[in-house]
């Protein structure tokens, strides 16, 4: 992909959502043990990984990081749940934890550098700069 055009944006959420309901499908049987618990935690890991090497592929510039970073914020939080598992804690901190990373990742996948740009903040006001207010964009001019 050339660009974070919306070829590579839908490519990317789809891959997002179809490697979670794989990975949701191949462990769903998974026994509430430490073991399976290491096994679907530990899968989900590997998942994360997947798609923090497919984002540098498909994605350029900050949008790639971003994407890279949640999907290690990902991780961290899988590996943390299996902790907290270990500890017996409820898993409702790690299912919001998930959530909100999920929910964070498809809004900004889809929201970042709208109009071509590559900033943040332009994706919320047109014609902003980070670096000062400017109105070189064609579109904020009209």
């Amino acid at each position: 992909m050339i660009c974070n055009g919306w070829k590579a944006r839908l490519l990317y959420g789809f891959a997002l959502w179809s490697t979670g309901i794989a990975h949701q499908a191949l462990v769903c049987n998974v026994s509430n043990t430490p073991e399976g618990m290491l096994i679907y935690h530990w899968t989900a890991m590997m998942v994360d990984y997947a798609l923090l090497a497919f984002a540098s592929f498909i994605l350029y510039g900050r949008l790639s990081k971003f994407m890279q970073y949640s999907c290690l914020a990902s991780m961290i939080v899988n590996f943390a749940g299996w902790v907290l598992y270990l500890a017996y804690a409820p898993p409702v901190t790690y299912n919001y934890a998930i959530g909100i990373i999920s929910y964070v990742q498809y809004t900004i996948l889809f929201t970042m550098g709208l109009y071509g740009t590559d900033r943040v903040g332009e994706y919320l006001f047109r014609g902003h700069d980070s670096s000062g207010p400017q109105l070189d964009n064609k579109k904020a001019k009209q």
